[in-house]
């Protein structure tokens, strides 16, 4: 293939593949919302698609769509250039997408997450998204204790390299951080990178409170100091290890 990408494809492009095996089609779900000084509004966009065409490749047979953004991020607004979806209609969307995906003859979509604010709404409403690519489709994703367990395994490396849930962080951190140095070097401002709020139980603080402007005035839930590129390289690696070892096991039961 020349591309998984199905916008950088034709109609017959598309065709083609989908006769040719490429059955499937992965639906990552992102977001347009603040990543504090350092980072561009759009990093989870750039993940999505990062993350996509490497969970595609090693998949086979599966092909990428337009990354879906706006998503759901009332918790960031107040910050410029935040952009949110409120749920109901981030939920259409995705329903819409499905639909279009399933007329296209893709027999499966699989729904995946790169702003992990948007989680709740793909398993809340999964039932209607696969309502609506019946008869001809499949909808997959990973249930809620899945996702946990790759969160927990993620934290779980980088504790091993010294590195504390609190430093990590759970939005514009070193974590995050670190995904984009090696997919994306080019747009993260290194003479901007300062440290956030810092806590390891961040995301029951910002639970508590519903808002990152509360927790911290410059958006950074965590400390992005520290990290670089090979860091980066290796969470991209367990990121999509873990998620394509998920995938395969959903795709076995059906």
């Amino acid at each position: 293939m020349r591309t998984l990408l199905v916008e950088r494809m034709s109609w017959r492009d598309i065709q083609e593949a989908i006769a040719a095996g490429y059955d499937t089609i992965l639906q990552m779900v992102g977001s347009v919302e603040q990543h504090g000084l350092h980072l561009p509004v759009g990093t989870d966009t750039v993940l999505g698609y990062a993350w996509g065409e490497a969970i595609a490749h090693r998949l086979g047979n599966t092909l990428v769509a337009p990354v879906i953004r706006p998503g759901f991020s009332p918790h960031h607004e107040g910050f410029p250039g935040t952009m949110s979806l409120d749920e109901a209609t981030l939920a259409a969307i995705i329903g819409q997408s499905c639909r279009s995906w399933a007329m296209s003859g893709f027999k499966k979509i699989v729904l995946l997450c790169s702003h992990g604010g948007n989680w709740p709404t793909v398993h809340k409403y999964l039932r209607r998204f696969q309502a609506q690519a019946d008869p001809t489709a499949q909808v997959l994703t990973l249930a809620p204790e899945v996702v946990q367990d790759i969160e927990k395994r993620i934290y779980a490396f980088l504790e091993q390299k010294g590195i504390d849930p609190g430093r990590a962080g759970i939005h514009a951190g070193l974590r995050e951080t670190a995904y984009m140095m090696w997919i994306a070097g080019e747009l993260v401002n290194t003479d901007a990178i300062e440290p956030g709020f810092i806590h390891a139980e961040a995301i029951r603080q910002l639970e508590s409170c519903g808002s990152v402007r509360a927790l911290s005035t410059n958006g950074i839930l965590g400390d992005p100091r520290g990290a670089d590129p090979e860091l980066g390289r290796e969470l991209n690696e367990l990121t999509v290890r873990l998620h394509v070892e998920a995938l395969l096991k959903e795709l076995k039961k059906q």
